[in-house]
């Protein structure tokens, strides 16, 4: 009867360990999201003085974690090709980076750092590579690094700093 009751105890303490460890580890799990983009549009005053269209190629996907800790990633791997609605010059973009968000309490401001190929969309206010983003805001395409905070007291980004080349995109459309 002893030996029954060492199993049994036995196989419960395996089941409660198994319960506390599986716990955190079911709770911990991100949760991944995949779409497939197709295109959309920037209107003027929004990264150049003329309205922007793109079109995203087939095969064009980004996935997005969501992390417990409140991080979020996101992997890109799309070309789209980016129209100036005026003129009708055309830009092929190669989009292929990982970006990382997440909400800094400290400082109460949304932090960033994105790495690749992207283009970063700047809004009049925002704090650009050159200063203070005027009406027409500012379109850039980035080979590189970027650390960046958004402010929502501001509705603005507050910080910009990046290692890498860039390029106008407003001028690759003109």
């Amino acid at each position: 009867m002893a030996r029954l009751t060492r199993t049994a105890r036995g196989a419960v303490i395996a089941l409660i360990l198994a319960v506390v460890w599986a716990a955190p580890a079911a709770a911990a799990q991100p949760t991944r999201t995949v779409s497939h983009p197709t295109g959309g549009s920037h209107p003027a005053g929004q990264g150049c003085a003329f309205d922007i269209s793109y079109v995203d190629a087939p095969g064009s996907r980004i996935t997005v974690t969501d992390f417990s800790d409140g991080r979020e990633a996101a992997d890109v791997h799309a070309v789209a090709t980016l129209t100036n609605d005026e003129t009708g010059a055309t830009f092929v973009h190669k989009a292929f980076f990982h970006d990382v968000s997440w909400f800094d309490a400290a400082d109460g401001v949304y932090r960033d750092v994105t790495h690749g190929q992207f283009v970063v969309w700047f809004f009049p206010g925002d704090v650009g590579p050159y200063g203070i983003v005027g009406a027409d805001g500012l379109s850039l395409r980035i080979e590189g690094t970027v650390w960046s905070a958004w402010g929502p007291n501001a509705n603005a980004i507050t910080e910009f700093a990046y290692v890498g080349t860039v390029t106008n995109v407003c001028a690759l459309l003109s």
